[in-house]
């Protein structure tokens, strides 16, 4: 399978395909969210990202990462 390759909406540069991880589930929530205490778990006013989460391994959303102006894409 090839690679996806996706030129930076930014500066135009190519950008490298990879992946964010974390130990915990991955989400986006706005700057004056909460997160919550439970490993996992969703905060209310989250937006989940791609990936399955797993109590061992975490989880990885694949990504985008743009060296010419260090801007980091994902998809939701």
């Amino acid at each position: 399978m090839a690679k996806a390759e996706r030129t930076c909406p930014y500066c135009g540069k190519p950008m490298r395909e990879g992946r964010i991880h974390s130990d915990n589930r991955l989400c986006w929530r706005p700057s004056n969210g909460f997160g919550t205490l439970l490993r996992g778990s969703m905060p209310e006013d989250g937006v989940p990202l791609p990936g399955a989460f797993g109590y061992v391994r975490g989880q990885d959303a694949p990504a985008f990462y743009c060296q010419g102006c260090g801007k980091i894409l994902l998809d939701v």
